[in-house]
């Protein structure tokens, strides 16, 4: 037998594997071990041996703001890789990529500024994705969005919606969910302003960002600004 042959127990040890995966994604960002096991039709001892593999293999991650469990960074990558073919439902949104008047929009937000990147980063399965990138300035990590979200100002606004909304995630220290800041936490001598973009409906969708030097949070947060009066009009334009 090859090490790539499937032992007998694989396939149904892979599929359990799946299974917590699913149900961490369902429960969102903060689901502890304890609750898995609750949830899921399986013994505690497997739970805990998966997830400890399963964040081993960087599938799942342990945040270290709340306790609990978030998907992983090689979940991201596969999020990310099948964004860029499929589309990636968001409260809604079901695009593979803007239409043409977003992508004028966008791209007239960019031109404000070029020394700001602005970008479009959709909620799925409780984390930020990224929708539409600025061409001319990318993200810096993209794949450390989804493992810590009070890192990221896209994860700090779904924070905030969050607790607004008494779901029991923990207060990301922003004032409601208006705007949500962060400065140095994803890299070095970067910073970034998320300001919402909601469905028809209200729910959070988006978040419309704002990112560049840490040392000019007078051009972030003006380029913010810029967003925030265009947000109503890109989610029109995403619907």
């Amino acid at each position: 037998m090859s090490e790539w042959d499937l032992h007998p127990k694989q396939p149904r040890a892979i599929h359990s594997a799946l299974v917590v995966l699913e149900e961490v994604a369902t429960a969102g960002p903060g689901v502890t071990v304890r609750e898995l096991v609750e949830r899921l039709s399986l013994p505690r001892a497997t739970v805990y041996r998966l997830v400890n593999l399963l964040v081993e293999d960087e599938y799942l991650v342990r945040l270290a703001d709340i306790s609990g469990l978030a998907l992983g960074r090689r979940v991201s990558r596969l999020l990310g890789a099948a964004g860029a073919s499929h589309p990636a439902p968001a409260g809604g949104l079901t695009l593979v990529r803007p239409p043409r008047a977003a992508r004028d929009l966008l791209a007239r937000l960019r031109a404000a500024d070029p020394r700001v990147a602005v970008h479009v980063l959709v909620y799925d399965a409780g984390v930020p994705v990224p929708f539409d990138v600025d061409p001319a300035l990318p993200l810096a990590d993209p794949d450390a969005l989804a493992v810590v979200l009070d890192r990221s100002a896209a994860g700090r606004l779904l924070l905030a919606e969050r607790a607004e909304d008494g779901s029991g995630a923990p207060d990301s220290g922003m004032p409601g969910s208006r705007m949500a800041v962060q400065s140095d936490l994803l890299a070095a001598g970067r910073a970034c302003a998320a300001v919402p973009v909601r469905a028809e409906s209200g729910a959070l969708v988006a978040a419309l960002c704002a990112a560049g030097p840490s040392d000019r949070m007078d051009l972030v947060l003006a380029a913010a600004q810029r967003n925030a009066a265009a947000s109503d009009e890109l989610a029109a334009l995403l619907a």
